[in-house]
């Protein structure tokens, strides 16, 4: 029977620095609530097979913001004293939070500049349609 997971050594502050990056994708998981598309559906496209349940959507809204931070870290919202106040929360000391935090922002992991929803909305709709994760093609 073949392993289902495998085994990854991690020091403690590459343990941080990869918390870090999952609380920067939280971040911005948390602000998006994926809804039902108003584009009419095309007369070739077959109805939908199938309505999203909750579960599903808060799994494509953190499937958006792992696109997102993973292209365009400033469109996360996602600053250094955020992440770093989450890792405190996590058992992380409060210097070694900062100083993770500080070092991703610093490499341009996390958000420098603080931009709020409206600012960010249509950047990362136009983001997700550059790489037509939103188009209904299978």
């Amino acid at each position: 029977m073949p392993d289902k997971t495998f085994q990854l050594p991690l020091g403690p502050v590459a343990t941080a620095t990869l918390a870090a990056l999952s609380e920067a994708v939280d971040i911005l998981a948390a602000e998006i609530e994926p809804v039902p598309s108003s584009k009419p559906q095309n007369p070739y496209q077959p109805a939908p097979d199938f309505t999203p349940s909750l579960r599903l959507r808060k799994a494509a809204a953190r499937g958006v913001a792992i696109v997102t931070n993973g292209q365009n870290a400033e469109l996360s919202g996602a600053t250094a004293d955020a992440v770093a106040e989450r890792l405190v929360k996590l058992g992380v000391p409060a210097r070694v939070a900062a100083s993770v935090a500080g070092k991703l922002a610093g490499r341009r992991a996390l958000a420098v500049t603080p931009l709020n929803l409206q600012q960010r909305h249509g950047a990362i709709e136009a983001l997700l349609l550059g790489r037509r994760l939103t188009d209904e093609t299978i």
